[in-house]
């Protein structure tokens, strides 16, 4: 990943925008690509009040891309410096940015449960941290998308620990400023909000 990409950026750049992003995953940038687009779609719909009892958007827009997204899983012996970040970190944030809106939809049937395993996330961000020295957003976006999905409280609590670092390595000193960079990113304030502010507690920022 060649340096910062910008976040707020307009729908017909897109694409460009992700194959940069992803120069050596076509079919993961293509992913975010779509992802993005479907972003700016429920944002759009949540003001009209009506989207959450709308099932056939899940058949349509979101489910597809789960299973696009899990059919690009990296075996965990395959992931090493040069894919944890492009490859497999953005994958399972993406996976579960997707669980979370799909789960606030009333009455969807509980599938797609359990897709990221928590562990192998926090293991992988704990053997390649170090090498995480571009797209410095995109870790805290990850981070903040692992502490609100899992129950565990140890990897909460060590998730939460790393959070302030990585607001550091962007010279990010409070909370607030924490929260203007993760939802101008991949985020459905919707969805997302309310747990953001329930780990402002639990993050220590200097």
């Amino acid at each position: 990943m060649a340096g910062e990409m910008p976040w707020i950026i307009p729908v017909e750049a897109f694409p460009y925008i992700w194959k940069e992003a992803f120069p050596s995953n076509l079919a993961l940038g293509t992913i975010y690509h779509d992802l993005s687009v479907i972003v700016m779609t429920i944002k759009s719909e949540c003001s009209r009040g009506v989207l959450w009892q709308n099932l056939s958007f899940v058949g349509k827009h979101i489910d597809p891309l789960i299973h696009r997204l899990l059919e690009l899983r990296i075996k965990k012996e395959e992931i090493d410096e040069t894919n944890f970040l492009n490859d497999e970190c953005c994958r399972l944030g993406a996976l579960i940015l997707l669980a979370k809106i799909r789960r606030r939809f009333k009455d969807i049937r509980p599938a797609f449960e359990g897709v990221v395993s928590m562990p192998e996330l926090i293991s992988i961000l704990k053997r390649h941290y170090e090498d995480w020295t571009t797209f410095k957003s995109s870790i805290l976006w990850l981070l903040i998308m692992g502490a609100m999905e899992t129950e565990n409280a140890e990897e909460k609590l060590w998730i939460c620990q790393q959070l302030p670092r990585a607001a550091r390595m962007m010279e990010l000193k409070t909370w607030d400023e924490v929260y203007v960079i993760s939802s101008n990113m991949l985020w459905v304030g919707d969805v997302l909000d309310a747990e953001f502010e329930q780990l402002r507690p639990l993050v220590l920022m200097d």
